[in-house]
């Protein structure tokens, strides 16, 4: 079982860096600290380089559980090799620990002091973490297939064919999974 909120996978593509960048640019939106104005938005918004890229999904709702998305861009000879791994947002990951901590050193306390329900402390704390946990691999799972249909979308548009509708080539990005 995995305990830690951490993903990775390879995506191999038949396109090249500056093609990779220049698609993925053309369909995220930079980073804003508010989503507003209307539903017709970017699924990903973040930075896009020549390295790599670092992404999140788009919601309108909160949800501390996204992954962020980080890429990194491997040239080939005939392509690209996209690593991308997806962790907890830093601040969400601090606050965890943080509150996992605490609950662990009341229960320690509770124990040593000899409360009787000291050790309710310590179901909180497994319950607290398998909730951020669960969230994070549920939307992992959502954000992984975006991910994927954007690059086998660019794919299919550089091929010549309809990137929407086009079953021509029906999976042209690899994935391999490395967790």
């Amino acid at each position: 079982m995995i305990l830690l909120p951490y993903e990775s996978w390879e995506i191999d593509s038949s396109l090249t860096v500056d093609e990779l960048v220049a698609g993925m640019t053309s369909r995220t939106k930079p980073s804003k600290l508010l989503c507003t104005g209307s539903r017709n938005y970017a699924s990903l918004q973040g930075g896009i380089h020549a390295r790599g890229f670092c992404l999140h999904r788009v919601v309108h709702y909160h949800n501390s559980s996204l992954p962020h998305i980080y890429g990194r861009f491997v040239p080939r000879d005939n392509g690209t090799t996209i690593r991308v791994r997806m962790t907890f947002d830093p601040i969400v990951f601090a606050i965890l620990v943080f509150m996992v901590g605490l609950f662990g050193i009341a229960g320690l306390v509770g124990i040593l002091q000899s409360i009787r329900y000291a050790a309710y402390t310590f179901l909180m704390a497994g319950v607290l973490i398998l909730l951020a946990c669960g969230g994070f691999f549920l939307e992992a799972g959502r954000t992984q297939n975006l991910l994927s249909e954007m690059i086998e979308n660019m794919q299919r548009k550089a091929a010549g064919g309809n990137p929407e509708t086009d079953d021509a080539d029906p999976n042209p990005a690899s994935i391999a999974d490395d967790t």
